[in-house]
């Protein structure tokens, strides 16, 4: 999983600095980043928060343990990266699932088409946080795919207002989703 994470995950201040860079850019003023340690407006960048000796940040740690307690799957193979985003609400994820059994993609959106606090994009489209997400008690699902040359990898596109839902409950909800109507 990828993690493209909103400013406003940091709070007020980060919420500021990312205004303030913008429209010193936009008037092409000097930069000088204070809250980040460099550059957010237009920009991204490829951790949130301080790393760990082995290159891991704390929310990419908690979010992989909390969503194997809350499976009940200590075991599962997790990967998640967060990337700092210059977006003030809103956050976004790339999701790829590795299954035993090939992915039926039909199956899939129909379970999500049905699903309670999920919106379902249709396909050949995508949510984006600002367009679609902000101010919305769901989770946007669009993107749903196989994988390119994995019949049991399926990927998707999520979006979802951060202030409104957290992070690894959005995952998890999915996750539970999936994993019980696929069983």
């Amino acid at each position: 999983m990828t993690a493209c994470m909103a400013v406003s995950a940091q709070g007020r201040e980060a919420v500021g600095e990312l205004a303030r860079q913008t429209a010193e850019l936009l008037n092409a003023r000097p930069l000088e980043p204070r809250f980040f340690d460099r550059q957010i407006a237009f920009n991204l960048l490829a951790q949130v928060g301080a790393s760990d000796s082995e290159g891991h940040g704390a929310l990419e740690r908690r979010l992989v343990s909390e969503l194997r307690e809350l499976l009940g799957l200590p075991l599962l193979k997790i990967s998640v990266t967060c990337v700092q985003v210059p977006v003030f609400f809103g956050d976004s994820y790339t999701v790829a699932v590795h299954s035993r059994t090939a992915v039926d993609v039909a199956a899939v959106n129909a379970v999500l088409e049905s699903a309670d606090s999920v919106e379902l994009v249709d396909a050949g489209d995508y949510p984006t946080p600002v367009g679609d997400a902000v101010a919305q008690d769901v989770v946007y699902v669009g993107r749903v795919r196989g994988g390119i040359d994995e019949a049991e990898q399926l990927n998707l596109w999520l979006t979802t207002d951060n202030v409104r839902k957290g992070a690894a409950l959005n995952a998890v909800q999915l996750a539970e989703l999936l994993i019980k109507d696929l069983a």
